[in-house]
């Protein structure tokens, strides 16, 4: 039996990330080249962190439900996020940016996001009762329902 060698796609990724990297952050300065270079580095480091963060969680995630096609997003958190700065809006209209800043912001909804978390899994995961399935299905269905919502 002869081994299979894996593919190395990797190398090319690294390579056009080698090669973008540099595109991004000098094409097109203008004069002011130091502002602009460092709000590009600064987006450019964010966007590493959230790619690594999003990997993690994936691989986590599939991990643990034993399957290599799902996504944390099934779990509808984006919704959950979105439902909650449309109620921001909806209650505080126009004057939603002079009451919240982006500080604020940033808390309660990193607070609404554990709080809707802690609720989802205590309800389905108490008692000893790890249905893992079930969970994935009323995350699910609650996704598709503060989607809609939204």
């Amino acid at each position: 039996m002869t081994k299979r060698r894996p593919k190395k796609y990797w190398i090319w990724l690294v390579a056009v990330l080698v090669a973008v990297i540099p595109l991004y952050l000098f094409y097109n300065l203008g004069f002011q080249w130091d502002y602009a270079l460092e709000m590009r580095s600064l987006k450019l480091l964010a966007m590493i962190v959230v790619a690594c963060c999003v990997a993690y969680a994936t691989v986590s995630f599939q991990t643990i439900t034993n399957n290599r096609i799902l996504t944390p997003s099934l779990m509808g958190y984006e919704a959950v996020y979105l439902l909650f700065q449309t109620v921001l809006v909806f209650v505080y209209g126009t004057d939603t940016f002079k009451i919240l800043n982006t500080l604020d912001n940033f808390i309660l909804s990193v607070l609404f996001m554990i709080g809707f978390s802690f609720i989802l899994y205590y309800l389905i995961l108490r008692k000893g009762k790890n249905n893992i399935f079930l969970l994935l299905l009323i995350g699910l269905v609650a996704g598709i329902l503060f989607e809609s919502m939204s």
